[in-house]
């Protein structure tokens, strides 16, 4: 159908321009070389050669980095089927290895089902070498579109939790967002608060 023809097109272009900076310096940092593999109604596929700038102090890809990716998978995901993109209201990770730079990862992203204006997403990780699994997401999103007071019930709480005790949790309350603990002190965890404020203002 054209409909799902069109919303396919419109998820690619969005994650294709996300990569490449055209929309937030953010995704240029963390998508960048990103490559669509397959995309379909609900299920996205990709490939990502590990880059050096998004190295920890041990040379693994930054959980951070990982988060940040995830968001946006699980976004443009969601855009293959609606046609439209959504914002984060849950979003839980569980990572189950490290992966290093220079490593190539195979991303899937696969919508599950809808909850009236929510959309339940996952997003998988694996090494592509081995097939051993990186990361493990899942994610409610919702549309922006609607009334404040609507968004406001919906946009209750966002709690990101990291393995090895680290955890950022942001409160989401009127479009406003507070940190109570941050997993480290660097410029993924500030550019991360920033680009969860602007994805809140897209519409």
């Amino acid at each position: 159908m054209q409909g799902e023809d069109d919303n396919l097109q419109k998820s690619r272009k969005w994650l294709e321009d996300m990569s490449n900076g055209l929309s937030h310096e953010l995704e240029a940092l963390t998508l960048g070389g990103i490559q669509i593999k397959d995309a379909q109604k609900g299920l996205i596929r990709c490939r990502f050669l590990i880059p050096k700038h998004l190295s920890d102090k041990d040379g693994n890809w930054h959980a951070g980095a990982i988060a940040v990716l995830i968001d946006d998978v699980a976004a443009a995901t969601i855009c293959s089927v609606l046609g439209l993109i959504k914002v984060s209201v849950s979003f839980n990770i569980s990572y189950f290895s490290t992966a290093k730079i220079q490593e190539e990862v195979e991303i899937e992203g696969e919508v599950v089902g809808h909850k009236n204006v929510l959309t339940l997403v996952m997003v998988r990780i694996r090494k592509k070498d081995s097939g051993e699994m990186v990361a493990f997401a899942k994610q409610w999103m919702s549309s922006t579109r609607g009334s404040s007071k609507a968004l406001t019930s919906q946009f209750k709480r966002c709690d990101i939790s990291f393995n090895k005790g680290t955890e950022l949790s942001v409160l989401v309350d009127s479009f406003r967002l507070h940190f109570f603990k941050s997993f480290k002190a660097s410029v993924t965890s500030k550019i991360m608060l920033r680009k969860l404020l602007q994805r809140l203002a897209y519409d």
